[in-house]
């Protein structure tokens, strides 16, 4: 794993700072793309375009200029079961909701604990955090 890298998405993630082509905000069901009332930006701040974990880490990897799901596996340093488990989480890595609703604040929760144990577990979708 790049521990790095997965605190510089965090702190992109956690303080807005993914500017490329425009403001990007949140959202796990979209891995890049325009937002529009279809496509809730979890953030809030209803940008202009959303995209998910591997979304951002992809436009980070790259400085905005490329949208390669490859790249955001090999920025993060992960295997490809953390990848597909942090990516496209399902009921066995711990999801309890749907990917949709997946806020910010749970995927910053779930990337703090692959930061710090190595493991993606999304438990914590379910309780309300």
């Amino acid at each position: 794993m790049n521990i790095e890298n997965i605190k510089l998405l965090i702190d992109t993630l956690q303080n807005d700072r993914l500017i490329v082509e425009s403001d990007v905000g949140f959202n796990m069901q979209y891995y890049h793309a325009r937002s529009t009332s279809h496509t809730d930006d979890k953030t809030g701040h209803d940008c202009g375009t959303v995209a998910c974990i591997a979304g951002h880490a992809s436009l980070i990897a790259s400085g905005g200029t490329s949208h390669a799901p490859s790249h955001a596996r090999h920025f993060l340093g992960l295997t490809h079961e953390q990848a597909n488990s942090l990516f496209i989480p399902d009921f066995t890595d711990g999801l309890r909701v749907r990917w949709v609703s997946i806020t910010l604040e749970q995927a910053l929760l779930t990337l703090a604990k692959l930061r710090d144990t190595g493991k993606v577990d999304w438990s914590h979708t379910g309780d309300g955090s």
